[in-house]
């Protein structure tokens, strides 16, 4: 059930014309979703959710600290349940590593 909920959360955040305010929201909801070992797909799907996200976020400009913090707290809480290898992630590191530069001390923390 978490899994078809997470599906339509990410239907509902790249929607064209969603406010800012309901994607914080979104994101702060799949943040919040309960994990455990058996739910490895389900965590590999909210990994690439937030990169997904925090890649037209980054394509933006505009950085928002909230939000920032919400999709990088999302990452740390899936990625240990994730099955997923490094390969995978290597497009993104590039692109966390542009964030660091632009974004608060607490952030580019959060970051590395």
């Amino acid at each position: 059930m978490r899994a078809v909920v997470a599906r339509e959360v990410e239907r509902l955040l790249f929607r064209p014309n969603l406010s800012e305010r309901a994607q914080y929201c979104s994101i702060c909801f799949l943040n919040q979703l309960y994990l455990k070992r058996s739910d490895a797909e389900l965590a590999g799907n909210l990994i690439k959710i937030y990169f997904m996200f925090f890649k037209a976020y980054v394509k933006k400009k505009e950085f928002d600290v909230k939000l920032l913090s919400a999709l990088l707290t999302g990452v740390n809480r899936a990625f240990p349940y994730a099955r997923e290898n490094s390969e995978t992630f290597e497009e993104y590191i590039e692109t966390l590593f542009d964030v660091i530069n632009g974004s608060p001390i607490s952030t580019a923390t959060q970051v590395l």
